[in-house]
């Protein structure tokens, strides 16, 4: 299994229009000296190599994906607290537990108590082994100590296959992948794995809400540069980029791609950088996740 590039939608949006949201001039007037440039990788959400040795472009860093190939792959070119200049966090895509309507448990608290009653009985699909859909299940059962049995699929849409066939009971999955669905009443939201409720699903409770505290799974979008960087200039380029994700273009840009404007100072995004790393790399030692 290789990095993916995180999607916040049923299409392999990626990077880049996350990029294009932002003002194209904004990437130059921040940093003169270094071409402007979108970031560009056909696999992972950054060029590792080149971006952990100081390349002159902006990066924008997505998870869970990376986050957990640190405790899946081996040493790795770079160290992702020390390599990068934490800036700004950009955007958030939280994950929901979404349910073949044919599954017995409307909730997630039915959920919780119909896996435990019945160890091994429930099967829930994912995009491949190690993948962030597969994490999120190994993260619930380790939360709650229930047993199911996971189902690997080669990506998140035969996945879909599965469940809209009953093939499977539940699955996780980005906002906008099962958006259509959930209207069409073909799959149900159990909870959204996020701090708050999504602004399109306000009816679904987060996985807190509903009773499983802890559970927060989401995609993210941060700036960040090389290692280094000033902290004036630091300081200046998260300013301009919370001005910009303030505005209701800019919001409406992410929202369209199943994104939630954040923002916050460096500080902030290292200290998530550093929790989630820890958080998944446990979640991946208990499992003994290994890829084929």
């Amino acid at each position: 299994m290789r990095a993916r590039r995180s999607r916040c939608g049923p299409r392999r949006v990626g990077l880049k229009p996350a990029a294009r949201a932002f003002p194209r001039d904004r990437f130059e007037w921040w940093w003169p000296s270094r071409p402007a440039a979108e970031p560009t990788s056909s696999r992972g959400s950054w060029r590792r190599d080149s971006a952990s040795a100081g390349a002159s472009r902006w990066w924008w860093k997505t998870a869970p994906a990376p986050r957990a190939t640190s405790g899946l792959y081996g040493k790795l070119p770079f160290d992702i607290n020390k390599d990068f200049s934490s800036i700004t966090m950009v955007g958030t895509a939280p994950m929901v537990v979404i349910a073949s309507p044919a599954f017995p448990a409307k909730t997630l608290g039915q959920l919780i108590e119909y896996a435990r009653a019945r160890p091994g009985a429930v099967k829930f699909g994912s995009s491949g082994i190690g993948t962030p859909v597969h994490l999120a299940g190994e993260l619930m059962m380790q939360l709650t100590g229930i047993k199911m049995v996971h189902v690997p699929y080669k990506g998140i849409a035969p996945a879909m296959t599965a469940i809209l066939a009953g093939e499977i009971e539940i699955t996780y999955v980005a906002v906008l992948t099962g958006l259509q669905h959930f209207k069409a009443g073909k799959l149900s939201p159990l909870a959204v794995a996020g701090r708050s409720r999504y602004p399109a699903l306000p009816d679904v409770p987060t996985a807190a809400e509903a009773g499983l505290a802890g559970y927060e799974i989401d995609f993210w979008y941060a700036l960040l540069g090389p290692a280094g960087m000033p902290a004036p200039l630091v300081a200046r380029i998260q300013r301009d980029a919370a001005a910009i994700l303030t505005t209701p273009e800019m919001k409406e840009s992410l929202l369209a791609q199943g994104c939630v404007a954040a923002g916050g100072g460096p500080e902030e995004l290292s200290t998530r950088i550093r929790s989630d790393y820890e958080l998944w790399g446990k979640v991946i030692r208990t499992a003994g996740v290994k890829l084929e």
